[in-house]
């Protein structure tokens, strides 16, 4: 049976490499064909200009591989044959002629919907449903002439002249066809009335016409733009053309100022990705506009320019169908907005100084503390044996609450910090040519590692002692281990270096990470739909409370929403997190290097002094210590890399730094992860 199914799959497979041989391609060239086999035919003849190893040429055109010399060899052949050339042409403004090209300014490469989640849908469509007729649009058959992301490179690299040529060869005996073929220049022009439209639409919509901070609508610079478009459009005289498009360029420089005052109200009141979106659109727009307005004020065509112009649709019509470049380009401006906020918190965790490392410790310390009641509160529900939704919700509560009791004793949990810290390394990510602020930030990053080392060594360093405490109060008062013998030897082999348990640790450390997330886009959120104000200056919560308490809430929640956020994400993410897994039959358990600590030492006072006897032990130290380095190393890690991509930090400037970095490691290690001997000598 698969056989049978087998010469199927091997023409799927080849459907985009047809075979084509040139001889065959010149004799299919037919001015008076229908419209689908002229299409075709351009098609076929543009795959054999991008060249593919499957092609079934002749030896002497086998060798000639790029795309640039086949266009020559293309051109020199139809020299030798006028006959030939003089189809070949019929059959390109038959094309042309047959195929409005006004679409082709105004959708290719342009987003088409009206917002991102719509847009997103339209992408995913074109990815899975069949690909539209190549005779519906001049679009569509854009995209299939052009459909490799490469093909833009190989069209640069053609000469000017050989672009002249290959205009010549549509205009070719152009006179002596009784047919009205060319039509570009009127569409253009209808194109750019329909993108003035556009523009002038989306530049005076509500969402962005609020933010500019114009009192006027007279103020707003979007307004008269289509007027303008229809004046240039409608001048016969060059002169006055030439005019009326230098005062449309700088008229359009002023909607760009305008858009940059909208950026800036959301760097400030909160960023929304509907209004990101639009602004992505209206620049695009106004690109697209500016380049027909070039070509509309030029009494002769210019090959390189419309070469550039090519380039440039062949790699925004592939920018368009790409959902990685729509997340991309639409999310940086709120990643930006994440980080900023992330590198505000994160700057109070990082010590520079031996006061501060002392008291990061100290912190540390009484987070320790804390979490050893989490960990026995976590032992009491796993003993209630719960369902798994119950469990992890109960777990959750238990989380969050340990974890906001920290943040509001003073305290710290370490491994909540690298999320924070990474954007705020990222933020002095500037000015690398400069030795002194270079060495500034590496030091900033020595000192961000000695404080997620001290204060590891302040969580583990007093959650296990205070579990053993408990244990021995346990034992004196009710004559009997927490832990039964079974979970006791669990919780070692659950943490040994040998099992899953770094791969646990590393997925945990994304957890982290998300959690950090959550309180920039909690805080983003807040500010974006002014809730503050809302709370503030609500009337029934004002005649309930009093102005006096609504203002209090509204200023607490103004400076702690990201704060109760992260903690609280974080709580049930850790909670949840293996419930859901456990619901789509995945094994997921989360490894956090204080709470595992804390469940560690309970299992050592089961087994006491037998402990050092059993390889496990040691394997579960190991566990401990990888399960800490990837905790912090993974959520460090992904925050460090977001932040430095919201701030257009380059590979080569990332190399510079993890050279410098393993330079201090090398001269000293223990230099760079402690403040120790080392450090006072």
């Amino acid at each position: 049976m698969i056989k049978q199914f087998a010469p199927f799959l091997n023409r799927w497979r080849s459907s985009k490499n047809r075979k084509h041989d040139l001889d065959i391609l010149i004799d299919r060239a037919d001015p008076r064909a229908v419209l689908y086999d002229r299409v075709v035919w351009l098609i076929d003849l543009l795959q054999w200009v991008r060249y593919s190893r499957s092609y079934l040429d002749t030896e002497d055109i086998k060798n000639i591989r790029i795309p640039g010399t086949r266009v020559k060899f293309f051109l020199n052949l139809l020299e030798r044959n006028i006959e030939v050339k003089r189809r070949v042409a019929k059959t390109l403004r038959s094309v042309v002629r047959d195929m409005s090209s006004s679409d082709l300014f105004v959708e290719v490469g342009l987003p088409k919907e009206e917002g991102v989640w719509a847009e997103l849908n339209d992408r995913l469509m074109q990815k899975i449903l069949p690909e539209a007729a190549v005779t519906s649009g001049m679009p569509n058959l854009f995209s299939a002439l052009f459909a490799r992301p490469t093909d833009s490179e190989w069209l640069m690299a053609i000469e000017e002249d050989v672009i002249g040529k290959v205009i010549g060869l549509l205009k070719f005996e152009a006179d002596a066809d009784l047919d009205r073929w060319n039509s570009l220049q009127e569409d253009m022009m209808q194109a750019m009335v329909l993108l003035a439209v556009d523009i002038q639409a989306a530049g005076l919509s509500q969402a962005v016409r609020k933010r500019m901070g114009a009192d006027q609508l007279s103020e707003i610079p979007f307004v008269g733009l289509t007027n303008e478009v229809e004046q240039l459009v409608n001048s016969e005289n060059m002169s006055i053309r030439k005019d009326r498009a230098a005062r449309l360029h700088s008229k359009i420089q002023n909607c760009r100022s305008a858009i940059s005052s909208v950026y800036r109200h959301l760097d400030v009141f909160g960023v929304s990705s509907r209004v990101v979106y639009t602004l992505d659109s209206l620049e695009a727009k106004m690109r697209r506009l500016e380049e027909l307005i070039l070509f509309h004020s030029r009494e002769t065509s210019d090959p390189n320019l419309i070469k550039q112009f090519m380039i440039r649709l062949i790699e925004e019509n592939q920018e368009r169908k790409s959902i990685s470049a729509l997340f991309l380009h639409n999310s940086k401006l709120l990643a930006k907005k994440i980080v900023d906020r992330s590198a505000e918190a994160g700057e109070h965790y990082i010590a520079r100084s031996d006061d501060e490392y002392k008291k990061m410790f100290k912190a540390a310390a009484g987070g320790g503390f804390i979490t050893a009641g989490t960990v026995y509160f976590k032992m009491i529900l796993a003993a209630a044996k719960l369902s798994p939704f119950f469990q992890g919700l109960f777990y959750s509560l238990n989380y969050s609450g340990s974890f906001l009791l920290i943040q509001y004793a003073g305290f710290t949990l370490a491994t909540k910090q690298p999320a924070m810290t990474g954007p705020a390394l990222a933020a002095r990510m500037r000015n690398f040519d400069n030795e002194k602020d270079f060495n500034k930030l590496i030091d900033e990053i020595v000192n961000l590692i000695q404080t997620q080392s001290i204060g590891i060594v302040g969580n583990v360093g007093v959650v296990m002692p205070a579990v053993i405490m408990i244990e021995i109060l346990v034992e004196i008062f009710f004559r009997r281990h927490f832990l039964l013998a079974d979970r006791a030897e669990y919780v070692f082999h659950s943490t040994s270096i040998l099992g899953f348990s770094p791969i646990y640790a590393a997925l945990t450390g994304v957890l982290l990470w998300f959690s950090s997330l959550f309180a920039g886009w909690a805080d983003n959120w807040f500010v974006l739909n002014r809730l503050d104000v809302n709370i503030r200056y609500n009337r029934r919560l004002i005649f309930i409370f009093g102005v006096e308490r609504c203002e209090a809430w509204a200023a607490f929640l103004k400076r702690n929403i990201a704060i109760i956020s992260a903690n609280i994400s974080l709580g049930f993410l850790l909670g949840l997190t293996p419930a859901v897994c456990q619901f789509f039959g995945l094994n997921f358990e989360v490894r956090h290097v204080t709470l595992q600590s804390g469940a560690f030492a309970a299992g050592f006072m089961y087994f006491g002094l037998q402990s050092f006897k059993m390889p496990v032990f040691y394997m579960a130290i190991l566990g401990l210590v990888a399960i800490g380095a990837l905790n912090v190393a993974v959520s460090f890690g992904l925050a460090f890399i977001v932040a430095v991509r919201s701030r257009d930090v380059h590979a080569l400037q990332r190399r510079l730094i993890y050279l410098a970095l393993w330079r201090r490691f090398r001269r000293n290690p223990w230099r760079f992860f402690f403040r120790g001997p080392a450090h006072n000598r």
